[in-house]
């Protein structure tokens, strides 16, 4: 007999693996164009949002760039997380 405690892992991360592989199918569907800006839209809306990432991101920027005021480092912490978004949906 099984338990249900012991597999529920293991469920999960067929669920995650069944929604990757499903929004990268659906990303491949995207023209090239469309997945540029669409995934620019996300990355800034996700760069925008308050988190763990964020504030690293903006973090690491400060060390780098101690001279540049909040403003400066707040936009260029936006301006990555837009990037990597438009690279992640056109690559695929």
């Amino acid at each position: 007999m099984r338990r249900a405690s012991v597999h529920l892992p293991v469920q999960a991360m067929t669920i995650a693996g069944f929604a990757i592989r499903a929004a990268v199918r659906a990303g491949r569907m995207l023209s090239p164009n469309f997945a540029w800006r669409l995934g620019g839209m996300l990355g800034y809306a996700f760069g925008c949002l308050p988190g763990r990432e964020q504030s690293r991101c903006r973090e690491h920027l400060a060390r780098a760039f101690p001279d540049r005021d909040h403003s400066w480092i707040a936009r260029t912490a936006r301006k990555t997380f837009r990037s990597f978004g438009r690279m992640a949906l056109w690559t695929l």
